[in-house]
């Protein structure tokens, strides 16, 4: 028996040739050489609570764990996404038509939500693609900064890593009081990838 043809397989590889020359135009704001698998996506999604009112996904790229999340987000929930890519912010627009973009600095976070129309307003959830490994400390801790400047008090940030330890140094979680704890695995991801949930202590 013949499988299927998979009728998004032409834009995926097209997204994911999209994000190897972007990765090799700025591997150090491009957090991989392809975007994140179905698995982790799925994985990252399920982190969704019904609760969850305020949703920001951070470094969305081209939208590979971005289609996911918007299946989950609960129904009267806003969900906003922060891209700093201008290429990648205005393609995702184009596939995401109803999506909030943006386009920005993370580290400026509370600013670009103001300029969005939340001004003020608390975040639930902050999943991010960021990566946070390859940064420079001082990157890493503004951004880290920024989230818990919005974040709600019983807040979280979900974060996934290619290594299996967090990928938020312990110098880090002591600075800013924040608890860690690896919720998931995508090991069927390309390559496998961890999950980590962080709250404040």
């Amino acid at each position: 028996m013949q499988p299927r043809p998979d009728p998004h397989r032409p834009e995926r590889l097209n997204a994911a040739w999209t994000f190897f020359r972007h990765w090799l135009k700025a591997p150090l704001t491009t957090a991989s050489m392809v975007p994140s698998g179905e698995e982790l996506a799925a994985r990252m999604a399920d982190q969704i609570r019904a609760d969850d009112r305020f949703i920001v996904e951070l470094g969305p790229g081209t939208g590979a764990l971005t289609g996911a999340l918007l299946k989950k987000v609960p129904a009267g929930a806003d969900f906003a996404a922060v891209e700093l890519n201008e290429h990648f912010a205005t393609s995702l627009g184009k596939r995401y038509p109803a999506l909030q973009i943006l386009q920005g600095d993370a580290t400026h976070l509370s600013q670009l939500l103001a300029e969005g129309g939340h001004g003020g307003r608390e975040v639930d959830l902050v999943i991010s693609g960021l990566g946070i490994l390859i940064m420079p400390d001082h990157v890493s801790r503004a951004i880290l900064r920024a989230i818990l400047e919005v974040l709600a008090p019983e807040g979280r940030l979900i974060q996934f890593t290619y290594r299996p330890r967090s990928p938020i140094p312990r110098s880090q979680l002591n600075e800013f009081g924040l608890s860690s704890r690896r919720v998931t695995a995508a090991w069927r991801n390309l390559p496998p990838a961890f999950v980590y949930e962080y709250r404040r202590r």
